[in-house]
């Protein structure tokens, strides 16, 4: 048996009926864990099927009221007793071994390395997600200037990156604020092995629906990378330049053309280049065009690509 708890943390809302499926994946697991499951306001019978399990290595916190995600996910870290922390979804599962393997990657791991990074492939796919390189070290410049990370993946984290740095809960979703900004203080070490199956729901935050309703919020997050790694994009225009890209397009499909207007001006300020104004223009026009159902459309083709069945196997 391993040393080293694992605090598995799973947000849940409304799908009671899905837990089982987590929890037989985590009974496959021979390194030591603890679940805590934050039930993020439910009203159908999760707390019965929580109750029904009947193991005390589980833990129940309890929001009234739905708050997000990143509430849920903050919540559960700040009980958890593990010196490893992974966030399971309620509709995800783990492969057979993945814990043990992840924690003992990160046992033996620099102390600069604040989490592991694995396979994640959806569901009856037998696609990885995002295919990494076993034994690369992703620092900042790889992450946020390079785009080495992209796609879901299975991470195990340190316990200590979250005295750095937590999930940001004045946002829905847009994970990538926290698992970007941790880069400042650590690296991330890619394993390739399997670490688990994403199920993909019709309220996921993948979804086209969720996408598109939460533009805002996504585009905020772009501009919060723009400024919290400031210093090292500063010596990167191109890879500055698609964060504002990325910003300014969702802001025009969230309508808020105030906020569109202003990235747009000062992106072309700040690049001083023909060619820099020339794709922000371009950008704008097509969120412009796409506002409406083509962007709908784009993404659920996305989507359909995502879940292509592949040869290999990886599970």
């Amino acid at each position: 048996m391993l040393a080293g708890l694992v605090s598995v943390i799973t947000p849940t809302f409304n799908r009671g009926h899905l837990l089982p499926r987590v929890w037989r994946s985590l009974q496959h697991q021979n390194a030591p864990f603890e679940w805590i499951i934050v039930d993020d306001g439910s009203k159908d019978d999760t707390a019965r099927v929580i109750e029904s399990f009947a193991d005390a290595r589980i833990s129940l916190i309890t929001f009234p009221i739905n708050r997000g995600v990143n509430r849920a996910r903050n919540a559960g870290v700040r009980e958890a007793h593990g010196q490893y922390v992974v966030f399971l979804d309620s509709d995800d599962e783990l492969c057979s071994g993945a814990l043990e393997a992840a924690a003992t990657a990160l046992l033996t791991a620099p102390i600069d390395v604040g989490a592991a990074i694995m396979h994640a492939e959806i569901f009856q796919t037998q696609r990885p997600i995002s295919p990494l390189k076993h034994g690369t070290l992703l620092d900042e410049h790889a992450i946020v200037c390079q785009g080495a990370l992209h796609g879901d993946c299975g991470v195990m984290y340190r316990i200590e990156v979250f005295s750095f740095q937590m999930l940001p809960e004045d946002l829905r979703g847009c994970e990538q604020v926290f698992v970007y900004g941790i880069t400042r203080r650590y690296k991330y070490l890619c394993l390739d092995i399997p670490f688990s199956v994403v199920h993909r729901q019709s309220d996921n935050l993948s979804d086209a629906a969720s996408v598109i309703a939460r533009s805002s919020d996504i585009a905020l997050s772009y501009e919060r990378i723009l400024i919290t790694h400031a210093a090292i994009l500063r010596h990167n225009t191109h890879a500055a330049l698609g964060y504002a890209r990325k910003a300014l397009y969702r802001y025009l499909i969230a309508g808020e053309y105030a906020a569109a207007f202003r990235i747009y001006r000062q992106t072309c300020k700040l690049t001083m280049s023909f060619y820099g104004t020339v794709i922000m223009t371009v950008v704008g026009l097509a969120g412009l065009a796409f506002r409406c159902g083509p962007e709908r459309v784009r993404l659920q083709y996305k989507e359909w690509r995502l879940q292509r069945p592949a040869r290999e196997t990886v599970c």
